[in-house]
């Protein structure tokens, strides 16, 4: 069962529509929160994923995530919240709160599909990995031991969820070969959280865990095509892997997130803004001999510095080898 829970009706049906329209057969739809929560107490089995409103009738969608994740059996239950006018400002409750993922309003009906499909896709895999591990799991100890091995060679970053470092450096390798036969650029955009340091020593290392996942979430939101790929880089650094993006194609995207970190507007008090910011380095190369990955990254890296250097909160972009 996928619930929608949206106090406009047009709306309401709209996106109902739209998922029945996709194949999603069993659809409910209700416009308040306390309503919303019954309805998935009462059906704890049966719940695939919600979709909610920001602002209901009577509460909140970020309200009814919280009480969702109360719930222990629907601690992975997807929910996706959809806002309006609120953009990016939500972010940082919403991902406390426990919600999955986001619809800006006006969205696109496949987009909608794209993002069910990938929350039932990520849930599903779980769910049968946590399975076989069990099922090979005599004793606790042994389904401890299992659980780290399936950390330990996922390619999620454990903090974040985004890629970690092995997915990136496989998919930056893999890209790089068929931008080559294809003769076409990949990019690479590197982004460095500023004053992290200074973060964490004035609220604490997990509120800083908490602002890397928040800073993850709009990264990821400001790439869309499938073979983007957002990665942490170690640290509070993350990578985009663009490929078939040329410089001027990487450099916007990095502008479009910058500005979305900085709009999150994350309290950071030993920043002279205010609010957490990012220093983004820009690089693309036309894959030929004589040229590596690392080559690309390097590049970044030292774009990355010059933006650090300059003033910080900017995109600094790498000419070399254009």
């Amino acid at each position: 069962m996928i619930l929608v829970v949206e106090d406009s009706p047009d709306q309401q049906r709209l996106v109902r529509q739209m998922l029945e329209t996709a194949g999603y057969r069993d659809v409910r739809t209700c416009d308040d929160a306390p309503e919303a929560l019954e309805i998935v107490r009462k059906n704890i089995d049966q719940m695939e994923a919600v979709i909610t409103d920001v602002w209901l009738i009577d509460g909140s969608g970020i309200q009814l995530t919280r009480d969702i994740r109360k719930i222990d059996q629907l601690r992975d239950l997807p929910v996706i919240i959809m806002t309006g006018k609120e953009g990016p400002e939500i972010l940082p409750q919403a991902v406390e709160a426990g919600v999955n993922d986001f619809l800006f309003k006006p969205f696109h009906w496949m987009e909608l599909i794209a993002r069910i499909r990938n929350n039932l896709r990520l849930k599903s895999e779980i769910a049968r990995r946590v399975a076989r591990e069990i099922e090979l799991a005599a004793a606790k100890d042994e389904l401890r031991e299992a659980l780290s091995r399936f950390e330990e060679v996922s390619h999620q970053d454990a903090l974040t969820g985004v890629s970690n470092r092995r997915k990136m450096d496989e998919h930056l390798e893999r890209e790089w070969r068929l931008a080559q036969r294809a003769r076409r650029p990949v990019s690479v955009v590197l982004i460095d959280v500023d004053y992290f340091k200074e973060y964490n020593d004035q609220y604490g290392h997990p509120q800083g865990d908490n602002c890397l996942r928040i800073i993850a979430r709009v990264v990821a939101n400001g790439v869309h095509r499938p073979a983007d790929l957002v990665a942490r880089y170690g640290g509070e650094e993350f990578i985009l892997i663009l490929p078939e993006t040329p410089l001027e194609g990487a450099a916007h995207v990095a502008e479009v997130i910058r500005a979305a970190i900085e709009a999150a507007q994350i309290e950071h008090k030993g920043s002279p803004l205010g609010v957490v910011t990012a220093s983004l380095g820009v690089a693309a190369l036309l894959p030929e001999k004589g040229y590596e990955p690392v080559t690309l990254i390097q590049n970044a890296d030292r774009a990355l510095y010059q933006a650090k250097k300059e003033r910080r909160n900017m995109v600094s972009v790498s000419r070399e080898a254009l």
